[in-house]
């Protein structure tokens, strides 16, 4: 697990060794603080959101830690929260920090005081299967768990729910339960995320595949409207993040980073990649983004669900390339296009997403054959001289 801490300048990095480690995002050297309290594999990390000295983790054996990382190791951690029964696979913050959400493999979510900790505040519980992620909706008052039993089950997290529970501490009412990957062949779901306005939710399934829902009016309804499906994305995806437009998600599949545009906004962007020229994609050659191979992801229709929308890569893109305004995510052909990031698994995704929508891969693309070009005729000229 990596995450950026929220003003950007410190990266949290946890994994199978027990440990976590706090790095100085701007300046590289080596680890600012190293945490080894864990006793088994560090599954999660979530930053507090509004300020950079407070980390969570949760580990195999269902310890969950609040780490200062402005201290060294020994004055942390500075809280343990004790109470799941089985492997913790995700921790997030509530938007304002109050609170800590935590899933787990023993079929529970539970609610935490995070600034002065002790037993939880509430369990909630409903879903048949282990808990491998939850998302909080971005104005705190939804948190979204899924499992492995396939479901996405919304839970009431306003502060007006919190007071309700006048210390009852475990809780199976649910807002709304969601069957996102229940098929046959996709019985458990993976990831869960909300998108910056709380509208939609990104779902990844055991079989590879993503789903973008639509919750906007589920609480009316008590149904989710599938809106797109990408299959075969391949790799068992662990991290799921939209852009902050919500017209994009950034995605890990096997080796690569991914970015689907899935709705592509309506109006070009206000910055143009010509005014950045410090930040040429030919400065920084290992994160120029190349699109897929058309064979390699495809977008297939939903057989049951027919008023899904679906995506296919558009073949004409290429005929873009001659256009001087053609980007990422200027070109409505570019719809349900999927674009591969050829960099490590270790760089945080959202990264990634800033780095497509400022580097323009058609003119790194351009400018590589116009060199090449001014290659072969200095290459002609040196041949030319030595024959004469």
């Amino acid at each position: 697990s990596v995450r950026f801490s929220n003003s950007g300048t410190q990266v949290a990095s946890a994994g199978n060794d027990n440990t976590i480690k706090i790095w100085d995002a701007v300046n590289a050297g080596p680890a600012l603080n190293t945490y080894a309290d864990h006793t088994g594999d560090v599954f999660t990390l979530s930053y507090h959101p509004l300020r950079d000295d407070r980390l969570a983790s949760g580990d195999r054996f269902g310890t969950i830690y609040i780490w200062d990382t402005s201290k060294p190791a020994e004055n942390n951690p500075i809280l343990h929260l004790n109470g799941h029964k089985d492997e913790v696979k995700s921790v997030r913050y509530s938007p304002d920090g109050k609170y800590l959400a935590s899933g787990s493999y023993d079929f529970g979510v539970r609610l935490w005081d995070s600034v002065n900790g002790g037993p939880s505040i509430i369990k909630f519980l409903g879903h048949q299967g282990g808990i491998n992620s939850v998302a909080y909706r971005p104005d705190g008052q939804r948190l979204a768990s899924c499992s492995s039993d396939g479901t996405v089950i919304i839970w009431d997290t306003s502060n007006a729910a919190i007071a309700n529970f006048n210390n009852i501490t475990t809780s199976i009412k649910t807002v709304v339960t969601i069957d996102v990957h229940t098929e046959d062949n996709d019985k458990e779901c993976r990831q869960v995320e909300y998108s910056p306005d709380g509208k939609l939710i990104a779902t990844e399934g055991q079989a590879d595949t993503i789903k973008i829902w639509n919750i906007e009016d589920i609480e009316q309804t008590a149904s989710a409207k599938l809106m797109w499906t990408l299959t075969d994305v391949g790799g068992g995806g662990q991290d799921l993040s939209f852009h902050p437009n919500g017209k994009a998600l950034a995605f890990d599949g096997g080796d690569d980073a991914y970015v689907w545009i899935f709705e592509p906004p309506t109006s070009l962007p206000t910055l143009s990649p010509t005014l950045l020229p410090a930040l040429s994609p030919t400065r920084s050659p290992t994160l120029s983004p190349t699109r897929s191979p058309p064979t390699a992801r495809t977008f297939r229709p939903t057989a049951s669900l027919s008023s899904a929308r679906t995506f296919r890569p558009t073949p004409e893109l290429d005929a873009l390339t001659s256009s001087p305004h053609s980007s990422l995510t200027k070109d409505a052909a570019n719809r349900g296009d999927l674009w591969k990031v050829s960099v490590g698994l270790g760089v945080p995704l959202l990264i990634i997403v800033v780095l497509l929508l400022i580097f323009n891969p058609r003119t790194e693309e351009k400018e590589d054959t116009q060199q090449s070009s001014n290659t072969e005729i200095e290459e002609s000229r040196i041949n030319a001289l030595t024959l004469s």
